[in-house]
């Protein structure tokens, strides 16, 4: 009997669970910024970030985001590459990175907190500039490629427009290995399509 008991609530626990599940997919955009640790010299380090979202949601309030990205890194500082006394050049190290995040996302109301990790593939490819010149470019090179494992923390408000949502967040990443020292913070938007609910 106890077992027919508990079969009875797991089925309707699970029918419960299965009719208030959505999901939606959607594009979107982030400027991010870079704070490196102990790296006096870099003047700023700006970060754009395009990608494509999908949201799974079990509940209302509980669900799974999960991201693919590319972004476009640039750093700059002044440097006397000539040694002069008062000429200097403006030199850019540019770098283009993919990003796979998976995040648990909690959204009690139309705000909402997510957090997960990312495994953020950086200098796939790779440009260096001095003043409006290219000087180098490394394309694809094994040996400058890494994987770096990120912890992601972020709060934001999803506008419902019905099928289509708006999304805004603040957010902040730190990589979870030693080596690598440095703190990303920024913001995102993002527009969702809202393409399977349970509750239609």
């Amino acid at each position: 009997m106890k077992k027919f008991i508990f079969f009875v609530l797991f089925i309707g626990y699970a029918s419960f669970v299965n009719a208030q599940s959505s999901q939606s997919i959607g594009l979107k955009y982030g400027v991010l910024y870079r704070n490196i640790i102990d790296i006096i010299m870099f003047e700023s380090s700006v970060i754009t970030e395009y990608g494509i979202v999908y949201n799974y949601f079990a509940t209302p309030k509980h669900g799974i985001v999960a991201e693919l990205n590319t972004s476009r890194m640039s750093t700059k500082f002044d440097a006397n590459i000539f040694g002069g006394a008062v000429t200097f050049n403006t030199i850019e190290f540019i770098n283009y990175n993919a990003t796979y995040s998976l995040h648990y996302i909690f959204k009690p109301n139309q705000l909402f907190i997510k957090s997960g990790v990312n495994a953020n593939i950086t200098n796939v490819l790779s440009m260096n500039r001095i003043d409006d010149k290219i000087t180098e470019t490394l394309a694809f090179n094994t040996n400058f490629i890494k994987i770096i494992p990120e912890f992601h923390l972020g709060l934001g408000y999803d506008f419902d427009l019905g099928k289509v949502s708006l999304r805004i967040n603040g957010f902040f990443d730190a990589p979870i290995i030693t080596e690598s020292r440095y703190l990303d913070y920024g913001g995102e938007l993002g527009v969702f399509y809202k393409f399977s609910t349970k509750e239609d």
